[in-house]
């Protein structure tokens, strides 16, 4: 690919149409939509002869050593974070002398348009996305990188309602050492913490300040400041935010509660973590929709049995092969029971459950364990971390759906 030493003499990006190729392999198949600094098409990898998306630095910025820098720093944090609810960053490179980028396609409406045309339903639907938006950010923050740009209009929602979180183009990394410094730049000011228009320090409680934001307008339906930019500056800066349920009293305690503390004028008095919040939202169940069991097992095919006998004896099956997924899903909701085999990917089954025992809303839920291994020590610690039951694989998994069942029944 060609990386060009002279500035562009024309708007090369904007002749761009169907059919073009960008570097003898990305063909353009659609316009996606375009920004102050960049254009996004879907192109065909003719490589791999895949669809991705490509983001091509406006030709006016291409020459501007600060632009570029900044659109470097946005791809350099945001390759690092991998999670299904952010979107993946692949590579950088130049066409003609402008900077561009190839990342995952997401095709969908973004969260701003769907709240707009009034198609995110009920407050289930709605706190299920922001749990979601919740544990892409969690792996963000456990990587030092702060997004500081949390808005609706930053958040897609694809056909298969997965909320994939976009744009990290003013992240920046936290100072392990202090805070994240002032500022030159911040995202919009409906969604920005006060310390951002202060010039002090941020850290990823800007980030928990603006999910506040956030969750205030899915449960009251607006945001908790409106008004001129002006104004709304000074309200996040001075003006203590209103309740959620002084607009929506049907908004369960725990939502209203934490809205009010994620939206603390003071970073020291928001939530310390995102793990925090998911911790404070986890027992909300807003639909009756039976028993849980969170079940994380390294074998895929009996999982995929325990989920289907576990559904024919009126269980609602939670179901994971990977250990920080069901972390995370414990985190996200609360279930009746856990069901934990020790050969899990990533975490084993014996950490996941240590993990477990420090959630205050899971500590005390029940535990059942799975274990190959006839190790009296792995009986005697299970012990110790007050599993119910240590049983032995192999298992069979219509006779253990019904167990799960009949001591959910007992308890």
């Amino acid at each position: 690919m060609e990386t060009g030493s002279n500035p562009p003499q024309n708007n090369t990006e904007a002749k761009l149409k169907v059919g073009d190729v960008i570097g003898d392999r990305y063909r353009i198949e659609a316009e996606l939509g375009q920004g102050g600094m960049a254009r996004v098409y879907k192109v065909l990898d003719l490589e791999l002869e895949e669809e991705i998306a490509l983001k091509l630095l406006t030709s006016g910025l291409a020459w501007k050593p600060e632009a570029v820098e900044q659109f470097k720093q946005e791809i350099r944090l945001a390759r690092r974070i991998v999670h299904q609810n952010v979107c993946r960053i692949y590579d950088f490179n130049r066409w003609e002398g402008m900077p561009f980028v190839t990342m995952e396609l997401i095709i969908g409406d973004t969260l701003a348009e769907r709240l707009a045309a009034g198609s995110i339903g009920g407050l289930g639907e709605r706190l299920t996305i922001f749990r979601d938006v919740l544990a892409g950010l969690r792996v963000a923050h456990s990587l030092g990188i702060v997004h500081l740009d949390i808005k609706p209009e930053n958040i897609v929602i694809t056909a298969d309602n997965r909320p994939v979180v976009m744009d990290f183009g003013i992240a920046h990394e936290i100072d392990p050492e202090g805070g994240g410094g002032g500022l030159e730049r911040f995202g919009t000011p409906s969604y920005s913490a006060p310390e951002l228009f202060m010039g002090e320090d941020t850290d990823h409680r800007s980030d928990i300040y603006s999910l506040g934001i956030l969750l205030f307008e899915l449960a009251a339906h607006r945001q908790p400041f409106v008004g001129s930019p002006e104004g709304v500056i000074q309200a996040h800066v001075s003006q203590p935010a209103p309740r959620v349920q002084s607009f929506n009293p049907d908004v369960p305690l725990p939502i209203d509660r934490a809205v009010d503390r994620m939206l603390a004028k003071e970073p020291g008095q928001r939530y310390s973590s995102v793990d925090e919040v998911l911790a404070e939202l986890a027992e909300i169940r807003l639909s009756s929709i039976g028993r849980t069991v969170l079940f994380a097992m390294g074998d895929r095919h009996l999982q995929a049995l325990m989920a289907h006998h576990m559904k024919a004896v009126g269980l609602v099956p939670r179901c994971t092969n990977d250990g920080e997924q069901a972390i995370e899903l414990l985190l996200k909701e609360r279930p009746d029971l856990v069901l934990v085999d020790t050969e899990v990917s990533k975490i084993d089954g014996l950490r996941i459950i240590e993990m477990l025992r420090h959630f205050p809303h899971a500590s005390d839920l029940p535990v059942v364990m799975l274990s190959a291994t006839r190790n009296p020590a792995y009986a005697a610690y299970a012990n110790q971390l007050e599993v119910k039951q240590l049983i032995s694989r192999p298992v069979e998994s219509r006779a253990l759906a019904r167990q799960l069942r009949d001591m959910m029944k007992a308890s």
